[in-house]
């Protein structure tokens, strides 16, 4: 192998360990900066339209112009820690509660959602994402971006003195 071949698959290599560390940054660190927030997908009340281990994108939205149809994404409770993604199925304005229901899920939810409880309207899902979030929040996510970040930024170095 000559050395611009060598130079050439060295840069590919460091494009290839730095690719994944633009995507974190695109998908999970950029958009609230845009006021959207990204919740991972724990439960299968979804399942089918959002599959389990997806990301969805949640932008505020005023709850009294909710439409039937829209999947929201809510506190169920005032001390509930994690939030809920589901369907709207009605919006009481008066009452400034919505009904809403998992896809999965057989009946509506036990309780109206009040206003107050809501986060916002989900305008983008992408499944499978959320395990990598998960995944990147663990100790050992965060030491194997730091070693692709390292080994690419090593791989373009080497690149650039073959």
């Amino acid at each position: 192998m000559n050395k611009k071949s060598l130079s050439f698959a060295l840069y590919i290599l460091s494009v290839l360990c730095l690719l994944p560390l633009v995507a974190v940054v695109l998908l999970l660190v950029l958009p609230p900066f845009f006021s959207i927030r990204p919740f991972t997908v724990i439960s299968g009340s979804m399942q089918a339209t959002i599959p389990v281990g997806s990301v969805v994108y949640v932008r505020d939205c005023e709850p009294a112009e909710l439409e039937e149809g829209e999947i929201v994404t809510f506190y169920m409770n005032y001390s509930s820690p994690t939030p809920t993604t589901h369907r709207v199925l009605e919006n009481h304005v008066e009452e400034k509660e919505l009904i809403t229901k998992g896809d999965s899920n057989s009946s509506e939810d036990i309780v109206p959602i009040p206003y107050h409880l809501v986060i916002g309207k989900v305008i983008l899902s992408l499944p499978v994402l959320g395990w990598v979030s998960l995944a990147l929040s663990t100790l050992l996510g965060k030491a194997a971006l730091v070693i692709l970040f390292l080994l690419g930024f090593l791989l373009k170095e080497l690149s650039d003195r073959v």
